[in-house]
């Protein structure tokens, strides 16, 4: 690709300070192993909110976005297994292979996890990423799905944890991003399952009561302690509180929150007594939720579950982080590519 080339992203230069930049790409690569994509869709992530709001702890400036895929348009020396013009999806969890958490099996923890071999992250037309981060996946219908494949493989990881019974009795707290993948993905896999959700924010609810049929909308937060298994997805202290509610004696909960920017989660003093299990969920586990859940968007997409989503383009990045407590939808999915087509706006 040659350079001069434009390339467009959006940059937090600090909290709640976003900004829509342009400069030209260089013409060569960072890296003999790295690739080029031209991104297509980007999915955005209550992390992406934690920096955006003011995350302890984190460096700006700093780009935002991993939830994403496209095509790609350039690739280095010694990249093999991909060529230009495949579409790829991103998985941003770094995998080493050989340290000792990638050895037992347990890769999301790999001690290399955190290292950043990429120039900027998905909301951006251009980026430059090692190829280690990368899946092929087919051309999937309608287009944007790929921007879903990493989420819902977290969705699919923390189903996983606890192996899901028939005989289970659930409850989903939270439905924004998480909660409404983690619900879609029990009713695809589970159909004849009820799950019980309960958000605060009703609009949220009722659309993935109405996109997913297993699902009932919770009128009231949760006190009847009848549910055998809880997952925790609000990213809310008090979320944690009602999933500890809601758990029945030797009952489990999986949390897959993060409580940024929140008072801290606690245990009631009487919550011992119940002798529940604790699970906490982190990423997607050893990789494999990752083809999982792109095989799962393939196969079994129905066109009712689109109204869980609403598509942004790129320019509109900065009003919707600004409007994100008002969106009466589960997930905001970015369309990056100039050709994509805004939806639900």
């Amino acid at each position: 690709m040659p350079s001069g080339d434009q390339n467009l992203f959006v940059l937090l230069r600090s909290p709640g300070n976003l900004e829509m930049r342009g400069e030209p790409l260089a013409g060569s690569l960072p890296g003999p192993e790295y690739v080029r994509l031209k991104v297509s869709y980007c999915a955005l992530c209550g992390s992406d909110l934690s920096f955006y709001r003011g995350r302890p702890g984190a460096e700006y400036p700093r780009t935002l976005g991993h939830e994403y895929f496209g095509t790609i348009v350039q690739v280095g020396a010694n990249v093999a297994a991909l060529n230009v013009g495949d579409l790829v999806a991103v998985d941003p969890n770094y995998r080493c292979g050989e340290c000792f958490y990638c050895q037992a099996g347990f890769s999301n923890l790999c001690e290399s996890n955190e290292i950043n071999l990429f120039t900027r992250r998905g909301l951006s037309r251009f980026v430059e990423i090692h190829h280690a981060y990368l899946h092929k996946i087919p051309l999937l219908r309608p287009a944007y799905l790929g921007a879903l494949i990493e989420p819902l493989s977290c969705a699919l990881h923390a189903i996983e944890l606890e192996s899901v019974q028939e005989s289970d009795s659930i409850l989903v707290v939270g439905g924004g991003g998480q909660g409404s993948l983690l619900s879609l993905g029990l009713s695809l896999l589970f159909p004849a399952l009820q799950v019980d959700l309960y958000d605060i924010h009703r609009i949220r609810a009722q659309k993935i009561a109405r996109a997913c049929p297993t699902v009932r909308n919770l009128p009231e937060a949760p006190s009847d302690p009848k549910y055998s298994l809880v997952f925790e997805t609000s990213g809310q202290s008090l979320g944690f509180q009602h999933a500890v509610s809601g758990a029945r004696k030797g009952g489990r909960i999986v949390v897959i929150s993060r409580y940024r920017n929140q008072p801290p989660a606690v245990f009631p003093e009487e919550f011992p007594c119940k002798e529940c299990t604790v699970t906490f969920s982190h990423l997607n586990g050893n990789g494999q939720p990752f083809l999982r859940a792109a095989s799962l968007l393939s196969q079994s997409w129905e066109e009712r579950f689109d109204q869980l989503f609403t598509i942004r383009p790129l320019e509109d990045t900065i009003s919707v982080f600004a409007q994100w407590d008002q969106s009466p939808f589960c997930k905001t999915i970015v369309a990056i590519d100039p050709d994509g087509q805004a939806r639900n706006t």
